[in-house]
């Protein structure tokens, strides 16, 4: 492998590991080599990367560039407005974990039959365990916005990602256990939620 093709993977590497992090439209990058910068620019379809320039000779662009960048909006800089933070300590965060909590009338599958440890409750001991795994660490959470047919949005609480196809380019599928917070007690709910970008033709 030529020392170029090493530099372009290990530029990927890092790229992908900012959108399985970050919920992103974009990413652009500033790669400094001696004298050079190139800007590049990664989406889900790929990257696009300017010329090489020379800071010496070019110096203003450098500043421009980077003035642009102080100056632009989180939309601008690539983060999903569709996904906000849930900060440690929140009302959100800490419905979160309690969610999470093992509850003795959970429905229990065994050798293909349902055991119902009470009526009150329908939820999956399965299903609260993958939410309660999800949880775990110090990966970020996020609520989501999910537009409606009739142009509302509707919110859900996740947490890491149960399914998440490999790559930076392509449709980016990722598939989490969600929490629907606007479903109330008991019949608070966990539900699938598959995320990926629609291929435009």
């Amino acid at each position: 492998v030529t020392p170029r093709k090493k530099v372009r993977s290990q530029l990927a590497s890092y790229a992908e590991m900012v959108f399985k992090l970050q919920p992103r439209t974009h990413l652009f990058m500033l790669i400094v080599i001696g004298r050079q910068f190139r800007v590049l620019r990664w989406d889900r379809s790929g990257v696009v990367v300017t010329p090489r320039i020379d800071y010496f000779i070019h110096p203003e662009l450098l500043y421009d560039f980077l003035w642009r960048i102080g100056q632009a909006s989180r939309g601008q800089l690539g983060l999903d407005p569709t996904a906000t933070l849930i900060k440690p300590g929140s009302d959100e965060y800490k419905e979160m974990d309690a969610l999470a909590k093992e509850v003795a009338t959970d429905l229990v599958a065994e050798s293909d039959s349902i055991v119902a440890k009470g009526h009150e409750n329908n939820m999956f001991a399965y299903v609260r365990r993958m939410f309660h795994d999800s949880l775990k660490g110090d990966c970020p959470r996020w609520k989501l916005a999910v537009p409606q047919d009739d142009g509302s949005m509707r919110y859900f609480l996740v947490g890491k990602p149960r399914f998440e196809a490999p790559g930076l380019v392509g449709r980016a599928t990722q598939g989490y256990v969600a929490m629907d917070p606007l479903a109330k007690e008991p019949k608070k709910k966990l539900v699938w939620l598959k995320d990926a970008w629609r291929t435009f033709y």
